[in-house]
């Protein structure tokens, strides 16, 4: 498998979700958006799809 450089950070994740789930009938606060950006992100890294930079 060819390995790719991705570049992610959860505020970017937190503007899709905040952007997407109102579509699908969700309607989170910002401060919600920015929480399951945080899980999200702490799933990827779990599940070694990502590594954190620090």
């Amino acid at each position: 498998m060819k390995e790719i450089e991705v570049t992610l950070d959860t505020d970017e994740i937190a503007d899709f979700l905040f952007e997407e789930l109102p579509k699908r009938g969700l309607v989170p606060t910002r401060e919600e958006t920015e929480e399951l950006a945080d899980i999200f992100f702490e799933y990827l890294i779990k599940k070694q799809i990502v590594e954190e930079e620090l």
